[in-house]
């Protein structure tokens, strides 16, 4: 008895161990209404909107655990939604990417001016290698947390050998990323990148 109640538990741990991430859940494809998606998996824990050029996308949130024994760390996956059809799935190491994508993709057939009026000024403009041109902006990352290793201790003196303070200077360690506009002839954007 005690050896069958020992397997029960195990198998009760061992299934509760292995949830799939929802971006693999089967059935779930581009293109499907949230009804049909809600029919694959649950309500989500936390649903957010952000606005894109010609309408707004709503993100779903969800928890999961990845397969295995002992339990493994907790991820994230993400469905994005745009007039109530999933448009988007990922997992938490590309949420950022595929939202910035989806802002700069909704950016396509857009004028030059319309982008201006709504990113401002471009930091650099430059030819696309063809009749077109290339609109560069350009933006740091958030600082999320400053670490022992990005502040700087400096000694300032006043010439004479003489230490008048120390003062510590955080080192502005954040990323650059660019945003690139390519535009046609006739200013029309035909293509959207952005890098680090």
């Amino acid at each position: 008895m005690k050896n069958v109640l020992f397997y029960l538990v195990l198998c009760l741990i061992l299934a509760s161990c292995v949830a799939i991430p929802v971006s693999q859940v089967e059935g779930i494809t581009d293109g499907m209404s949230k009804e049909q998606i809600l029919t694959f998996i649950e309500e989500p824990e936390i649903k957010t909107f952000f606005n894109i050029r010609g309408g707004v996308v709503e993100m779903w949130s969800y928890v999961y655990r990845r397969k295995g024994f002992p339990p493994k760390k907790r991820q994230r996956g993400w469905l994005f939604f745009k007039d109530n059809i999933l448009i988007r799935m990922g997992a938490a190491k590309n949420k950022y990417q595929i939202k910035t994508k989806l802002i700069m993709d909704a950016w396509k057939g857009a004028t030059k001016q319309e982008v201006i009026m709504s990113w401002g000024p471009p930091k650099k403009e430059q030819s696309d290698g063809g009749t077109g041109k290339i609109l560069i902006y350009t933006d740091k990352g958030e600082v999320t947390r400053i670490s022992g290793s990005s502040v700087v201790n400096v000694f300032a003196s006043n010439g004479f050998g003489i230490e008048t303070g120390n003062e510590n200077y955080v080192v502005d360690n954040r990323e650059t990323y660019e945003y690139l506009f390519y535009l046609d002839a006739e200013d029309i954007i035909y293509h959207t990148k952005w890098k680090k």
